[in-house]
């Protein structure tokens, strides 16, 4: 299991308890640290992504949200591009 999502599923129990981190779901899709930049595609349940996000920007250390979308499809084909 990777190390940040460990921190964050953490500090998404502590805002929002652990009823809320079990509704929101969070499962990693994707992790790339063989590369620069290393990164990971979270997925998490549409109605708990306020609640990510603030999760997210709260870690410690912090993690930094690149980008959101609704499927993993367009979400993986924009990243490609940037990288």
């Amino acid at each position: 299991k990777h190390e940040s999502i460990t921190i964050l599923r953490k500090r998404f129990s502590e805002l929002f308890g652990t009823i809320e981190l079990e509704k929101a779901s969070i499962k990693v899709i994707f992790e790339n640290n063989l590369s620069s930049p290393h990164f990971l595609i979270l997925k998490c349940n549409l109605e708990s992504i306020d609640n990510m996000l603030c999760a997210i920007a709260f870690t410690s250390p912090p993690l930094t949200t690149i980008k959101i979308s609704g499927t993993i499809k367009k979400l993986t084909s924009s990243i490609a591009i940037e990288i």
